[in-house]
């Protein structure tokens, strides 16, 4: 009796042993799918291709997103002006000048909910790239504009707006920058200005012409000066010449003489170009100077 009971009783422990085998194989293949599913590599992602799209300013536009389209060309103001569209770490570029805004240093505009003494602002620090090179720079909204050589720099517009019961995350802002070139008269006045002769003087060959640049007008310190007449015909040209140390951001003074044959115009104009030995249209610059020949 005793050894039927014992068999009867070995024979219920090996079937429970059986089944919690059982169980742990499958529960073993269940949680062994699942990790499949979560460390499957993501097939679907899309490698954009390395196209370009020229937009009408000239600078030009890469795919990016899940559906790698065209990203926005810069909205053109004027042939003289544009207005970037970007976010925080994101580099916009138009008429020569590069612009990657790098942080928010302050954000201090009411909240749209609230009512306040002060507007407030936002600042935001921006890494510009232009002919004077790299420099970090902060911008204000609607404040003073950044000036670079020949360009102006305003942030002009900020989004979202605040409001006091959410928080803007920073990858949530978009700036507004308008590019701008600089007014030339105001951009050549601090660039060179020209002390003999002065506007519509009378002059004869040969013409001394003296005045003072900044050591960036020159190169290997001199700059080309053409006289020409009221017919475009060129009557002389010859390299002004530095009288002192050039290489500086300084006002340097410079002289040359021009000689000439007598012209069949009674008005003519004397023209001082900047030196620009890369060549590229962005980097040129002249300031001109009418005259009235002798007759």
């Amino acid at each position: 009796m005793q050894l039927k009971l014992s068999a009867k009783l070995n024979k219920n422990i090996m079937k429970k042993t059986f089944e919690i085998v059982i169980l742990l194989i499958v529960l073993l293949a269940v949680s062994a799918s699942v990790l499949m599913v979560f460390l499957k590599p993501n097939t679907d992602q899309i490698a954009c291709t390395m196209e370009a799209k020229i937009c009408p300013d000239g600078s030009a536009v890469g795919r990016s997103g899940p559906k790698c389209e065209f990203a926005e060309c810069p909205v053109v103001v004027s042939e003289k002006s544009l207005i970037l569209e970007a976010k925080i770490g994101e580099t916009k570029s138009g008429l020569g000048v590069s612009v990657t805004p790098i942080s928010i240093v302050e954000d201090s505009r009411c909240p749209s909910d609230v009512t306040c003494i002060q507007a407030g602002t936002v600042r935001v620090k921006i890494k510009i790239l232009s002919g004077l090179g790299e420099s970090e720079m902060i911008a204000t909204l609607n404040g003073t504009p950044i000036t670079t050589e020949v360009e102006q720099i305003e942030l002009v517009e900020v989004t979202p707006y605040p409001n006091s019961k959410t928080k803007i995350n920073t990858p949530d802002y978009v700036l507004k920058l308008k590019i701008s070139k600089r007014n030339d008269t105001a951009l050549l006045n601090d660039k060179i200005f020209v002390s003999q002769p002065l506007e519509n003087t009378v002059v004869k060959s040969p013409l001394v012409v003296k005045g003072e640049a900044r050591g960036n007008w020159y190169f290997e310190a001199s700059f080309p000066v053409v006289l020409i007449d009221a017919n475009g015909k060129e009557l002389a040209l010859s390299p002004a010449q530095a009288k002192t140390d050039w290489m500086t951001t300084e006002f340097v003074p410079f002289e040359v003489t021009l000689t000439f044959s007598k012209p069949l115009t009674k008005t003519g104009t004397l023209i001082l170009k900047k030196d620009n030995p890369s060549g590229l249209p962005e980097n040129d610059a002249s300031i001109s100077i009418p005259v009235r020949f002798e007759i």
